[in-house]
């Protein structure tokens, strides 16, 4: 074996250690969350929340969203209802306004999600937000979950779950796969207070503590990031920021059906990275990304290197492992292992998807949101 054979064959042995080490630490934050449950007594006074739902072209699911909330168990009184109609084209406003109860806001002078959201704050009446997207279904034991986290702990900020509803499709399910492992690496960065992931298509926040930081003011510029940017602002501000482990307080979301959409959204979130990823977070996207650019390179170079194609294989295999061993884990947590039947298809086409949004993250680009361009 020649020098350069054996810096690479140490080199291979050295990444998939530190991609173990990762993994596993990642998946150790996560099982080292608490995980909530419903109470089995009631506390004497239970929490209020103002629930508001930013929206724009949803009339195909709005309906069920609403449905969901209603189907709560849980005191109505506790529950303000708010949908906010972001100047949409498909009669989302008239479904929010068919039912009754439901406050109705219309945005006139401004635009956008976090526009939308703060105006549904303005008329909020109780002490906690809670924001959810219309594409939505909650489980009904979610308020319920949430209020038991609060009379725990009373954190500023709960970030909660996800689950991507996987169809048939390799499409769907890699969305499903992806998002169950984001839960893991949410949860883990709360955990060791290294980082701060949350989703705005559900969140909770103290009211009080919304106004303390300002709301979303400082990144009105950018299209997305209304969830990260508030989360990193409470804890910066020394906030308590929460995870909210539990399968039945996650919220049910659609998956993108087609692939130009889905790149379009996976575009829309890459492009908020830059601004309000930390340290610890950009080690974790940048060990994972060199990772599968290794990879390539091995398999490149294979030709004037010849170790080097077992050497990706190598790696390949090993990779493959720890990520359907870790993936696994966290589809039993949320009750479907169904996605795993894509698990090979979708663990490659991760390298063109990890690829394509490490480019969009360094080279913002603009592109088409729910027919509106953004730059």
């Amino acid at each position: 074996m020649t020098i350069l054979e054996g810096l690479s064959f140490a080199l291979a042995l050295f990444m998939m250690f530190l991609y173990l080490v990762l993994i596993s630490k990642i998946y150790h934050g996560w099982d080292l969350t608490e995980e909530i449950l419903k109470p089995r007594t009631l506390p004497k006074e239970k929490t209020a929340f103002t629930i508001i739902i930013s929206c724009r072209n949803e009339s195909s699911n709005l309906g069920a969203c609403l449905d969901s909330l209603l189907n709560l168990d849980y005191e109505k009184d506790l529950l303000q209802i708010v949908v906010v109609d972001d100047h949409s084209t498909d009669g989302t406003g008239s479904i929010a306004k068919s039912y009754e109860g439901i406050f109705c806001i219309t945005l006139t002078d401004s635009f956008g999600k976090k526009a939308a959201m703060t105006a549904g704050v303005s008329v909020a009446s109780n002490p906690h937000l809670w924001f959810l997207d219309a594409d939505c279904v909650l489980h009904k034991d979610q308020a319920s979950l949430l209020d038991a986290q609060i009379q725990k702990i009373d954190p500023d900020f709960i970030a909660c779950p996800i689950i991507i509803e996987a169809g048939k499709s390799i499409l769907t399910r890699f969305q499903y796969l992806d998002n169950a492992a984001m839960m893991a690496i949410t949860a883990n960065g709360i955990y060791r207070n290294d980082y701060f992931l949350a989703n705005g298509a559900n969140m909770v926040i103290k009211k009080s503590s919304f106004d303390a930081v300002g709301g979303f003011a400082g990144n009105e510029e950018l299209a997305s990031g209304d969830d990260v940017f508030l989360i990193k602002k409470m804890n910066e501000s020394g906030k308590k920021v929460a995870f909210l482990k539990s399968r039945r307080g996650a919220v049910i979301t659609k998956a993108e059906n087609d692939l130009n959409s889905f790149l379009i959204q996976r575009k829309r979130w890459a492009t908020k990275t830059k601004s309000y990823a930390n340290k610890a977070l950009f080690k974790i996207q940048g060990f994972i990304f060199s990772v599968h650019l290794l990879i390539v390179v091995y398999f490149l170079s294979a030709p004037f290197l010849p170790i080097n194609l077992m050497l990706g294989i190598f790696i390949l295999f090993i990779k493959a492992v720890i990520d359907y061993l870790f993936l696994a884990r966290m589809s039993d947590f949320f009750g479907n292992r169904t996605p795993l039947k894509a698990f090979i298809p979708a663990f490659f086409g991760y390298f063109f998807y990890i690829f394509y949004t490490g480019l969009h993250a360094l080279f913002p680009k603009d592109y088409v949101w729910k027919d509106r361009k953004v730059s």
